[in-house]
């Protein structure tokens, strides 16, 4: 039961670091795949799109690209939204996961 309420918790700093590692795991995918960035999130996005929900709205892909594009900064509250919407996944960490495993075999 502790385990379970201590994974619940979401602070600012775990947000802070969580965006930073996902933001230097995309800066990677870019120069290991010498992709533009816009690229690099189409093909993040592909990935994306095959581990998410098919009522996946726009907004969402959005949302995320600008975390991406250092363009927004997640609030606690997005953060435990997304955390809500897949408490048992990583899908944007897979999703670059599959990226750069698709040029590591190239």
């Amino acid at each position: 039961m502790v385990a379970a309420a201590a994974r619940r918790y979401i602070d600012l700093i775990g947000v802070n670091l969580w965006q930073t590692g996902v933001r230097s795991l995309f800066r990677y995918y870019i120069n290991r795949s010498e992709l533009t960035q816009d690229e690099a999130w189409a093909a993040v996005r592909v990935e994306l799109s095959k581990r998410v929900a098919a009522d996946t709205e726009e907004w969402e892909y959005q949302q995320i690209r600008a975390v991406l594009y250092e363009e927004v900064n997640l609030t606690v509250e997005s953060a435990r939204e997304m955390y809500d919407r897949f408490p048992d996944s990583t899908p944007l960490l897979d999703a670059i996961r599959a990226c750069l495993q698709s040029i590591e075999k190239s």
